[in-house]
């Protein structure tokens, strides 16, 4: 109270002070000087007489002060108008002609004076009144904060704010703390701290766009700080006994020091980046939220090809997906988020094992997961006492995370003899850069509501996620209603009419899962899982779009799932009282009873048909006749050369010679000196599947997608792979120069072949071209990379 009164005292002072300026300036001055100019003009010899110094008066000397202070007055005024206006728009004045060091002055005095604003607004609506916005994060970080009763609570993370256009310190104040006068310790916190801009924070008076800003605890309306890859990850609370392994990998586990993993240097091959790399595989904006979902579409895509390439009749070639689905392939392979969707799978089977240590009678389930750059994060329901193994434990045992240092060998190590403990754990949503997850065996009856058509893409995208989800070893999937063609393709997939056709099979299989249950001790499906029974608790769920209305079955479907038997249903339409409501409008998603508010982790619906048809054609196992295949030969003029590969699959290749591997990942060995540049790499790349030549049109497109490069960026990229390749035995360069409006490479550059002299897998680099490849989108719009594949399984069969 006392600081609320210092506050005030100052506002009111600086209140008066502007008053005084302001309006005591100018009814001083004329009352006592009046009008301080002539009221005629002056004779000649008048101005000659003032001029000299002989004639001037007192009063003439007054009324020129006077005019000089009226000048002083308009620009106070004009000051505080810009200053006012500027505080008004939550944004820094404008500097104004001649205002030197009198605008910082008013400047000041308008900013103190505006506590008293603030004082009349916090008085009438308090911080407490706000109401509060609640994240996944924040449910996620308050409950992780929660130390052990014998351990000092750990500090807290503090929230953070993202600064806007139009943004102040006193406007942040308002909106999240209630009150403009506790701007100072928004500015206390951070206060000459380094922006991402590169920027240093000296200025409480200017903050610009992109800013994030610490916020005292107290801040609602944000979400916690969410930790970078590089920022400490919380202690584990309380210390927890060593990790129990089988006995093959308890040594290397007990001993082995974790390595940090370095993302960036994962995600591409070059450690530079110039004029000719600027970036423009941003991931779509109506994908970025459901990275998991499209990994998962991808990998099954990509596991379905093969299982196709080796059953295709020896005369038939693949039936390729059509250009909206390859159009749509590309968009989901650059959103897809791979190493989470295989990271999670892992850090479940681990946890799997970690519990099962604990040895409880009643076992915990999972409530939520979170999925970052940072780690992995797994909330339970209730707290266990179970050794913490890889994890970090907080909040009595109910916080898991995994952080994103722990090597993956050490993982798997545990998770190949584990089943998978949630197979039902499905993407809704995500906030910040966290894709959060729910089990829908955990609250059986899952109801969708809101915006019909938001709420139909939400249910259809959970039946994708569910039927390609490496988290279940196995699942029954039923799906009910207008289900996306080609969906029921997948082999853990069934269609069925109405509710009513399955309820007599679901009723036998709930009898039998309850006997197994009860016989092994257990209360539901979790726990058996857990103990080891996993192998008769895969789960059914039934995805039901009951938009248009529901039959006469859906009040007993729902009374079997409630009885905790391996059966979940997640429907959209109105139910009484269901266990989880999921309602989403446009962008926000709204997950009851726990408060959770998301960004909805929703497919568009052009997107779920094209994933339907892209699962649809690649298990089609008939193939088609096709006529015009993809021709990847060589150049005729090419020389034979012979390639000897080492232990580890790695060529050797003659001096003046280049190879092109495009399985197993992109290399390129051989030429005068390794490329640095990864669009570089993927030029040479191209030219080497199009031995022909391209135009610099159709380069300029396959090389840069979404973006016209400019001249000088494309000259250097073309230069620098001609400087890195070098020149070939007959002196010419391998990048050949231009030539007929065409570039194309020399005859010494060659593309890998397989045991045949078909374009397939060398020893040692898999069947997969472009495997984990940024970039390369045109490999599957053009049908490049299913051509490929082709011959690599003809490779394999003949191996």
């Amino acid at each position: 109270m006392t600081e609320r009164m210092r506050e005030i005292g100052r506002g009111l002072a600086a209140t008066v002070a502007l008053l005084v300026l302001v309006v005591g300036l100018p009814i001083g001055l004329s009352a006592g000087v009046g009008w301080p100019l002539p009221r005629g003009l002056p004779t000649w010899s008048e101005v000659g007489d003032a001029l000299g110094g002989s004639t001037v008066s007192d009063t003439a000397l007054l009324k020129a002060l006077a005019c000089a202070c009226w000048l002083v007055w308009l620009l106070v005024v004009a000051s505080t108008m810009e200053e006012l206006a500027a505080w008004g728009r939550g944004r820094s004045a404008r500097r104004l002609p001649g205002g030197g060091a009198l605008q910082p002055l008013v400047r000041q005095l308008v900013m103190t004076a505006t506590l008293l604003v603030a004082a009349a607004k916090s008085t009438s609506a308090p911080a407490s009144s706000l109401p509060p916005v609640v994240s996944a994060a924040a449910v996620m970080t308050e409950i992780s904060e929660q130390a052990a009763p014998t351990q000092a609570p750990a500090e807290p993370a503090l929230p953070s704010c993202l600064v806007e256009p139009r943004d102040s310190l006193w406007k942040l104040a308002e909106d999240h703390l209630g009150d403009g006068m506790r701007w100072r310790e928004v500015w206390e916190l951070n206060r000459d701290r380094a922006q991402v801009d590169g920027r240093v924070f000296t200025d409480p008076n200017l903050i610009q766009p992109g800013w994030e800003l610490s916020m005292p605890s107290d801040a609602v309306g944000l979400g916690p700080r969410v930790p970078t890859a590089d920022s400490p990850l919380p202690p584990v609370v309380p210390p927890t006994p060593p990790v129990t392994v089988p006995p093959t990998t308890a040594t290397t586990t007990a001993t082995t020091e974790v390595p940090a993993v370095d993302a960036d240097a994962l995600d591409a091959p070059d450690p530079e980046v110039g004029a000719a790399d600027d970036s423009d595989f941003e991931v779509v904006p109506l994908l970025a939220g459901a990275a998991l979902v499209a990994a998962g579409v991808v990998i099954s895509v990509d596991r379905l090809r093969r299982r196709q390439l080796r059953h295709r009749p020896a005369d038939r070639s693949i039936r390729l997906p059509g250009q909206a689905e390859r159009r749509v392939e590309v968009s989901l392979r650059r959103a897809a988020d791979t190493g989470g969707y295989s990271r999670l799978d892992l850090a479940l089977r681990n946890l799997s094992h970690q519990l099962r240590a604990a040895g409880d009678n009643e076992r915990p389930r999972v409530d939520v997961v979170s999925v970052g750059p940072a780690g992995i994060e797994i909330l339970l329901d209730r707290a266990t006492d179970a050794p913490a193994g890889p994890f970090d434990v907080a909040a009595s045992g109910r916080a898991w995370t995994l952080p994103a240092g722990v090597d993956d060998d050490l993982l798997e190590a545990i998770a190949r003899e584990e089943s998978g403990p949630v197979p039902a754990l499905v993407a809704v949503g995500t906030v910040d850069d966290r894709t959060v997850l729910l089990d829908l065996e955990s609250s059986p009856c899952t109801v969708l509501n809101g915006d019909p058509s938001d709420a139909s893409a939400l249910l259809w995208t959970i039946a994708v996620d569910l039927a390609t989800s490496n988290r279940a070893d196995d699942i029954d999937l039923v799906l009910i209603g207008d289900v996306p063609p080609g969906l029921d393709a997948l082999d853990r997939v069934r269609r069925v009419g109405q509710v009513s056709d399955v309820l007599d099979e679901l009723e036998l299989q709930v009898r039998s899962t309850q006997t197994l249950l009860a016989a092994d001790g257990h209360e539901v499906a979790f726990d058996a899982r857990l103990a080891g029974h996993g192998d008769g608790m895969a789960p059914t769920v039934i995805v039901v779009d009951a938009q248009g209305g529901t039959d006469d079955g859906v009040g007993r479907l729902l009374e079997l799932a409630g009885q905790q038997a391996g059966l979940a249903v997640v429907l959209t339409g109105e139910v009484d009282a269901p266990d989880r409501e999921l309602c989403v409008e446009d962008d926000t998603l709204i997950v009851k009873p726990l408060g959770l508010r998301l960004q909805p982790g929703a497919l568009p619906e052009d997107v779920i048909a094209a994933a339907a048809g892209l699962v649809s054609a690649a298990a089609d196992p008939g193939g088609e006749g096709r006529s015009d295949s993809i021709d990847l030969r060589e150049s005729t003029t090419s020389p034979d050369i012979t390639v000897e590969y080492d232990g580890e699959g790695r060529p050797t290749v003659p001096d003046g010679h280049v190879l092109v591997r495009v399985f197993g990942g992109v290399e390129i060995f051989g030429g005068a000196r390794p490329i640095d540049r990864r669009r570089c790499i993927e030029l040479v790349v191209y030219l080497a599947l199009h031995p022909d030549g391209v135009d610099e049109e159709r380069l300029r497109e396959a090389l840069w997608p979404e973006d016209n490069p400019s001249r000088s960026a494309f000259n250097e990229t073309v230069s620098r792979a001609r400087r890195c390749l070098g020149h070939d035995p007959t002196g010419l360069p391998h990048v050949r120069h231009m030539k007929r409006g065409l570039y194309q490479l020399g005859p010494y550059v060659h593309l890998e072949r397989g045991p045949e002299g078909l374009y397939g897998a060398p020893p040692g680099t898999g069947s997969v071209p472009f495997q984990g490849c940024r970039g390369y989108e045109w490999a599957y719009t053009e049908g490049i990379a299913y051509a490929l594949e082709a011959p690599a399984e003809a490779d394999s069969r003949s191996a």
